[in-house]
């Protein structure tokens, strides 16, 4: 990753703006911090994460529901948050745990690959990622960088 000083918000609405009028039952939803800094990215490898995590959620919604973007900023811990929500049926306990190995996939096609691309990324921008359940239902993901 060639990390630079770049604006998260940028990227979010690069990578939403590519989702404009293609599903037309998903409703995209943000909430971004608005004391969010600039943070040190590779806005481009960023855009590809997101898009990786967002595609999921489209596909975990079946194409109808609703898709949360939103970042927050911990400043005490220096931490920034990107967080990709949907309200669709939500990941089993049983396979959280291997979500980020390569190949590991619960969808019927696919490589299994985009979630330990997207886990790859966070890593190459000294960062983490996670999966939680959605309440009241669905998947969330939390990436989480350093500010």
């Amino acid at each position: 990753a060639s990390l630079q000083p770049a604006d998260l918000h940028d990227v979010i609405d690069q990578a939403l703006s590519l989702y404009d009028g293609l599903f037309p039952g998903v409703t995209f939803e943000r909430r971004l911090a608005p004391d969010l800094p600039p943070l040190r990215l590779d806005p481009d490898q960023m855009k590809r994460a997101l898009i990786n995590l967002v595609d999921n959620a489209v596909e975990a919604t079946e194409g109808r529901g609703r898709i949360l973007v939103a970042t927050e900023y911990d400043r005490a811990e220096g931490r920034a948050r990107l967080v990709v929500a949907d309200d669709g049926p939500g990941i089993a306990p049983a396979d959280r745990d291997r979500l980020f190995v390569p190949h590991f996939s619960t969808k019927k096609r696919g490589s299994g690959l985009g979630l330990a691309i997207v886990s790859r990324i966070v890593q190459d921008h000294l960062g983490t990622i996670r999966a939680e359940e959605n309440t009241p239902r669905g998947a969330r993901f939390v990436v989480e960088l350093p500010a």
